[in-house]
């Protein structure tokens, strides 16, 4: 399933580079999103599947090389989380403002929009870079994503991985809500 999400979403980044009609704010958005999804999608195909279905131990899982995996799954799931966020207000913007947000929309707006949920993403992944207890790792035999012991998987687990997520989604949903409710009064 995850080399099926690679391909879909390396379809939708062909997609939308030869698709001259995709070339606007939201074209752009969606390829960031692919790029950012592809990332998660690699990390279950490349390294979540072998291990699981060759049954490789936590020993290698848990290793250095594991803790890595682990945070770029994550760094690339808080850019999947924070770009649909930005698509979310495009399409709010595009929708409520369709003459002003031809103008709104410029290349640096752009730019901003795709450039802002990868520095959060960051964000999110710097405490593992210097604290040696603070990662996260595939656990083969449970088929889930572990943190390391410590402050660090109940203050990431918590902030950094739930509220922040749970403020996005919650924004997302109002967002989406305010688009589907000006739909619904165009109609």
């Amino acid at each position: 399933i995850g080399s099926i999400g690679v391909i879909a979403n390396l379809i939708g980044i062909y997609t939308v580079y030869i698709c001259r009609h995709l070339h606007n704010s939201f074209g752009y958005l969606c390829l960031s999103h692919c790029i950012a999804n592809s990332g998660v999608c690699l990390t279950f195909a490349a390294w979540c599947a072998p291990t699981t279905v060759f049954e490789i131990g936590l020993r290698l899982t848990e290793a250095r090389l594991g803790r890595h995996i682990g945070q770029l799954n994550i760094f690339c799931w808080d850019a999947c989380v924070y770009s649909h966020l930005s698509i979310s207000i495009n399409r709010f913007i595009c929708i409520n403002y369709p003459i002003q947000s031809k103008t709104f929309f410029t290349t640096r707006v752009i730019s901003v929009f795709i450039a802002v949920p990868w520095i959060l993403a960051f964000c999110h992944i710097i405490p593992y870079f210097w604290v040696e207890n603070c990662y996260i790792y595939y656990d083969p035999l449970t088929w889930q994503w572990y943190y390391g012991d410590d402050l660090c998987r109940d203050f990431i687990s918590t902030y950094f991985d739930y509220y922040t997520g749970l403020g996005v989604f919650s924004a997302m949903f109002v967002t989406d809500m305010g688009t589907l409710l000006k739909l619904r009064m165009i109609h």
